[in-house]
């Protein structure tokens, strides 16, 4: 059996992260849970073929809450080194080619 690309994307993200799995689908707004939260959608969008509902429901949230975090994650490749450096850490660690 094939284990879920999501599921895969959330236990590394977690587990690079540090950010505990009900953390990843909590509301807590501290920035180390939105970063990992951000990173996930980032990569669930960018490496699988899933849609926006099922990245959302994965981690308990609404599609559109995802569209925001994609759209977040997008702007700050561009604008924050700190969270790109975490993005590619978990890029190389996930064993992914480099996207970004």
């Amino acid at each position: 059996m094939m284990t879920d690309p999501l599921d895969n994307i959330i236990s590394h993200v977690s587990d690079i992260t540090g950010v505990r799995l009900h953390e990843l689908m909590s509301s807590r707004k501290q920035q180390g849970i939105v970063d990992a939260k951000q990173i996930y959608v980032y990569l669930a969008v960018e490496t699988t073929s899933k849609s926006y509902i099922q990245i959302a429901k994965a981690i308990s949230k609404d599609h559109t809450t995802v569209m925001h975090a994609y759209k977040k994650a997008k702007y700050k490749i561009d604008v924050d080194m700190r969270w790109l450096t975490k993005l590619r850490r978990t890029i190389k660690q996930m064993g992914l080619p480099l996207i970004v």
